[in-house]
């Protein structure tokens, strides 16, 4: 894809009006320094054949000064007052807006540049995938001596098609700059996968990170979500004693690798998540097994036969008094409330183990009818049709009355029931309570309904790292670490 670039104003009008009248003042002090510094050479040279003679005449120190001392042109002390002010004088301008031509511009050329970095990144993750899975297996996930050999194939290309370029290749032991050779037969990222390194940029990329160092923060992420700013600042002052400076081109100071390290991880999570798809393609799961694998394999597995009992649905009308009793189902909040807000909270579902299922994001409202009746829908289609279910909700008692009064869910209905979580239960009136508090019916068990609070706990540490990261960044990381919440659940059932 070609680029094509615009030269874009700095600032906005009141800015540049400032900068041309700086720029003047600048110019003009620095022609009365030079003027100076004329006159004073020629005052040496005119004055020269007096000086030998100056300090042979008996002068008394205690006289006045003589005031015909040599003074450089413009800085005497006699000097126009009037002109002096004229130039420190600092003029003000009205403060206007940012042109909104200038700012639509600039929105619009970065989204162009995000679009063009996103379809590179895709187009290249179809040759990239089958390069890295060979290099996995090869290499048994990097943890063999072959890790770091040259995997690339004998290239028969001319020389004309070959070009060298210097590459910063960062390692979990060292750090170097080499000149490699590309070749136009194999894409960038592709021969420094050959290598054991992933790219930082879809295009010529000048960094790239070796897959054991990735593997290294991946597992140090999902335990202490560590950014990629304190990261890379630890890594290059850990590295730099041990290997080569990487020196930003023309400087001393050492190079930032955040933005490289971050697209770095982001193409390897990627990959990772391209090799669970393709293993669910290859075994042929159906979605309730894919859900069995990567949430709970107790929910969602095989189940035995001698569970499955019908459950009965009776629920008389209920007094309004439980919706009014929680903010979450009396949420009268409008769009003024989210003003500074796109993305207000996100909206779950998780089974009685604690592990999550599905997520949906709020976009500028509060939480609705609309988020519960989607994730419940997209459950019950991922399930088999014979197999029965319990939703507990903080109002499940309001909900199931707005299914039953809109008739929802028809063809489900007789195979869901509905139920108040334990810690909010107790806020419901005592009649409500008697027909959906999960305490005093049938079929709940020990569930308390409280596994997302849980699941919103876990999720805290990546408030501070989150708090600046854009949306894309957002939900890849909450994504990431539900996949690791879930597996660490499995492993303890």
């Amino acid at each position: 894809m070609g680029k094509h670039r615009v030269k874009l104003p700095v600032g906005n009008q009141t800015q540049r009006l400032q900068q041309q009248l700086n720029s003047r003042r600048d110019e003009g002090a620095m022609r009365r320094l030079e003027q100076a510094e004329r006159s004073q050479d020629q005052q040496q040279n005119v004055e020269e054949p007096a000086i030998t003679g100056m300090f042979s005449r008996q002068q008394n120190t205690f006289d006045e000064p003589h005031t015909n001392s040599i003074q450089l042109p413009g800085l005497e002390d006699d000097a126009d007052d009037e002109e002096e002010d004229k130039i420190q004088t600092l003029e003000t301008f009205v403060r206007e807006e940012p042109d909104e031509i200038d700012e639509m511009v600039w929105e619009s050329n970065k989204r162009y540049r995000q679009r063009a970095r996103e379809f590179n990144w895709n187009l290249l993750l179809g040759i990239l995938h089958p390069v890295y899975m060979d290099q996995k297996i090869r290499t048994k996930n990097w943890c063999s001596d072959n890790s770091y050999d040259n995997f690339s194939g004998p290239c028969k290309c001319l020389k004309e098609s070959k070009s060298w370029r210097f590459v910063d290749l960062v390692d979990i032991r060292a750090q170097r700059r080499i000149k490699l050779d590309f070749c136009s037969c194999t894409p960038d990222a592709v021969r420094l996968l050959q290598l054991g390194y992933l790219a930082g940029s879809p295009v010529k990329p000048q960094t790239a990170f070796s897959a054991p160092l990735l593997i290294f923060h991946n597992s140090l992420w999902n335990h202490c979500h560590v950014g990629a700013l304190p990261f890379t600042l630890a890594l290059t002052q850990f590295l730099e004693p041990r290997s080569q400076r990487l020196k930003v081109r023309g400087r001393k100071h050492a190079r930032d690798l955040r933005k490289p390290f971050t697209a770095a991880v982001d193409l390897y999570r990627r990959l990772e998540e391209i090799s669970d798809s393709t293993i669910y393609s290859v075994l042929q799961f159906t979605t309730q097994q894919v859900l069995a694998y990567v949430s709970c394999p107790a929910c969602f597995g095989p189940q035995p036969l001698d569970t499955q009992k019908e459950m009965e649905d009776s629920t008389p009308e209920q007094a309004d008094r439980c919706t009014e009793s929680h903010k979450a189902a009396d949420d009268k909040r409008n769009e003024s409330t989210w003003k500074g807000c796109d993305d207000t909270g996100l909206m779950g579902c998780c089974c009685r183990h604690d592990a999550a299922i599905y997520l949906a994001n709020i976009h500028k409202s509060g939480e609705q009818r609309c988020f519960p009746l989607a994730i419940i829908q997209k459950l019950l289609s991922a399930i088999e049709p014979d197999q029965n279910g319990g939703i507990l909700y903080d109002i499940g008692c309001s909900l199931d009355k707005f299914i039953n009064l809109r008739k929802l869910l028809t063809e489900d209905r007789s195979r869901i029931k509905f139920g108040t979580s334990v810690f909010h239960a107790y806020a419901h009136d005592w009649t409500c309570q008697l027909d959906y508090h999960s305490r005093y019916n049938e079929a709940w068990g020990l569930s308390d309904g409280e596994g997302l609070e849980r699941t919103w706990s876990s999720l805290s540490p990546l408030i501070s790292l989150l708090r600046y990261a854009t949306r894309n960044h957002r939900f890849g990381s909450i994504s990431h670490h539900l996949a690791h919440h879930n597996k660490r659940g499995i492993l303890q059932l």
